[in-house]
């Protein structure tokens, strides 16, 4: 006498898996992966070709007695191309000094007034400077 019961899932009745349906689906997978990762990847040069130079700025000292102006070199015939500038000016618009930095505005900066007319400069590509106003209007770096 025969069993009326049906063999259980994954005996022998059930087929198995062909691998080449395995290995498709994986190569389906590495081929997806590889699609994101190459989007990725061009996005990311995107940006880094897509440049503009940074906006110039006008800081004033704590007390208003000095203005800090950042800007950026953008004619491409000088060979300080890109690097960051600052000027000082007195209240009435004078520039009393100015300096181009190693800074690269391809790279994130940022200017700011410190304590006693102190000057900072913080750049991912060459670090933190800073520039004292010493007696007799002299700016000196330190």
């Amino acid at each position: 006498m025969e069993s009326s019961i049906p063999p259980p899932v994954g005996s022998a009745s059930t087929p198995p898996r062909s691998p080449w349906k395995i290995i498709l689906l994986v190569l389906a997978a590495l081929v997806g992966l590889g699609v994101v990762i190459a989007g990725g990847f061009a996005l990311l040069v995107a940006y880094a070709f897509s440049y503009s130079p940074s906006a110039s700025q006008h800081i004033p000292s704590k007390d208003g007695k000095y203005i800090l102006v950042t800007s950026v070199i953008t004619d491409k015939a000088n060979p300080q191309y890109t690097h960051v500038t600052f000027t000082v000016q007195d209240a009435a618009g004078k520039t009393v000094f100015s300096e181009v930095t190693g800074a690269s505005d391809r790279m994130k900066w940022r200017m700011y007034w410190g304590d006693n007319y102190r000057i900072w400069l913080n750049s991912s590509d060459i670090g933190s400077y800073c520039w004292d106003h010493q007696p007799g209007g002299i700016w000196k770096p330190r």
